[in-house]
Formats: structure tokens, C-alpha cells, sequence
């Protein structure tokens, strides 16, 4: 994958080759992605735009000959969040970005594909009402069916921002590894979500329901930020401590079977590590 990266940054032309060709094979698009917020980490964003016009355009074609938006989004969502990371140097303000691209796409996906967001919905329905939960006992059916359009839009919107944020994450990786070996490794480690924006993100959890159901649809995506936080608190501490890549392979197996329960301790770990920052209390493990 390296070698990979280091052709496309030999010129235009060839990252113009390796994005278009990765985009126009299945499931690569995270790849063709990446490349693009490469060429806008590592070289200009106008020079990054060049390489996204090109790029979706193969992206286009998966939308009109297979109803699949999520290439075309990921690329230019990736594009989006890479010219963040660039201008601000800061992946807490790309996580905040993250959320807002999230929410666009969410709507994107309801103009671009309304048949499937529905027929989501429609799935959907008797197994939320199966589970009777008592909040939404006190709702009408209209509340209802507010909530759970909003929540099957939030999760499909949150698993494209989880593709964006892979495909970035690939191309601050690639960079690093090309022009400042060790670099992405010291970010990820130290990535932890501001205190400020935890509170704003938990009120927005715990009191927008109040307000609409709608807004409570949206948890899905929240929580986004903080399980990738949640991952660079892991890689974090145990790096700090000299535990061995075992402990990570671990935590990642974990996490494949038993996601729901592993996702939700990864949240709760981030949203204690913004106010409690465990690895400046942890000290670093000492050579005997």
C-alpha cells in the first residue's frame, strides 16, 4: 500500500490512474478515496480537487448503474474532511467536521436513494416495535415514525462517515509514512475528544428527544467521534505502556464478536477520557 501511495505522489497523472481505478473497482473506493485526501494533505487542495473530479466520476457511474451512493460520498466526504485536517491541523476539528458531513450525507442519502432509506424503515418498524421500549410508548405513531426514519438514516449516514474517516486515516498514514515517518502514529495516540464538545454532544443525547424525536435519530452518528477516540485511547495507552501489538489484536477481535457491547465500551471510555485524560496519568513503561 505504500508503494502504492508513493507512485500516485510521483505526479498529477498518476494520482489521477490510481484514483480513478480504485474507485471504479468494487469495495476500493476507500482506497481511491484516500488518495485524493492525500494529494490535499500532502500537496494543495486545489490540486486535490483536480484528482476528486476526476475520481467521482467512476463514482457517478456506481450511483446510476447500481443505486449505490457510497462511493461518490465517501470520496468526496474523505476530499472534504482531509481540506479540514489540512487547514485546521487539528482531528478534533476534523471530528466536528466529520458530524456535519454526516448529517449532510444523511439527507443526500434521502434525496439520492429515497427507495431503500424507506424501505430501511419499513424493516425496521416491527423490530423497534417488538422491542417495546417504554419511551416510545409515549408517542404517537407519527413521533414514532419520525424517530425511527431519523435513526435508519443516522446509522446509514454514520457508517459512511466511518468509511470517510478510514479512507483519512489511510492518507494522513500514507503520508506519514512518506514524509514523516512516526507522525500519524504520535497524532492517533494522542486523539481525544475536547471536554467542550463532550458536553455539547452529551446534552444533545440526553435533551434533544425533548425537542423532537428526530434529534434523538441522530445518537447513531454522535457517537461516531467517540469510538474512534475510544480506539486511539487503546492504541494509546497501550503503546505507553509497552504491552505488545497482542493487546491491540486482541481489542480488535473483540470488537468483531462482540461489536455492539465493545463499540459501547469504547463510547463510555472516550466520554470518561475527555475529562479524565488516562494516558497523562499513566506513566510510560520503564526498559529493566
Amino acid at each position: 500500500m505504500k508503494a502504492l501511495a508513493e507512485f500516485a505522489m510521483r505526479g498529477r497523472r498518476e494520482s489521477i490512474l490510481v484514483a480513478l481505478i480504485c474507485t471504479s473497482l468494487p469495495l476500493m473506493f476507500l482506497v481511491g478515496a484516500a488518495v485524493v485526501g492525500l494529494t490535499i494533505l500532502r500537496k494543495r487542495i486545489s490540486q486535490g480537487v483536480v484528482i476528486l473530479g476526476w475520481a467521482i466520476l467512476p463514482a457517478i457511474g456506481w450511483l446510476i448503474t447500481s443505486s449505490d451512493p457510497t462511493p461518490l460520498l465517501v470520496v468526496t466526504g474523505t476530499a472534504a474532511l482531509a481540506a479540514v485536517l489540512r487547514s485546521s491541523v487539528s482531528w478534533a476539528s476534523c471530528l466536528i467536521a466529520s458530524l456535519i458531513i454526516g448529517i449532510i450525507c444523511g439527507f443526500v442519502l434521502q434525496w439520492l436513494v429515497p427507495e431503500i432509506v424507506q424501505e430501511l424503515i419499513n424493516t425496521s418498524s416491527q423490530m423497534i416495535a417488538d422491542m417495546n421500549m417504554e419511551q416510545l410508548k409515549q408517542l404517537d405513531q407519527a413521533q414514532i415514525d419520525l424517530f425511527l426514519g431519523q435513526l435508519m438514516i443516522s446509522m446509514a449516514a454514520a457508517a459512511h462517515v466511518v468509511f470517510m474517516l478510514i479512507s483519512l486515516m489511510l492518507a494522513r498514514y500514507w503520508q506519514s509514512a512518506l514524509y514523516n515517518p512516526g507522525g500519524f502514529q504520535e497524532e492517533f495516540h494522542a486523539l481525544r475528544i475536547p471536554n467542550r464538545m463532550t458536553l455539547v454532544l452529551i446534552a444533545i443525547v440526553i435533551f434533544g428527544g425533548s425537542v423532537s424525536p428526530a434529534i434523538s435519530g441522530w445518537i447513531p452518528l454522535i457517537t461516531v467521534p467517540f469510538a474512534l477516540s475510544g480506539l486511539a485511547l487503546a492504541h494509546g495507552l497501550v503503546f505507553k505502556k509497552g504491552l505488545g501489538r497482542h493487546w491491540i489484536i486482541g481489542m480488535y477481535m473483540l470488537l468483531m464478536m462482540a461489536m455492539p457491547y465493545m463499540y459501547s465500551v469504547l463510547v463510555i471510555a472516550a466520554i470518561v477520557d475527555s475529562y479524565a485524560d488516562f494516558r497523562s496519568r499513566v506513566a510510560p513503561a520503564t526498559l529493566s
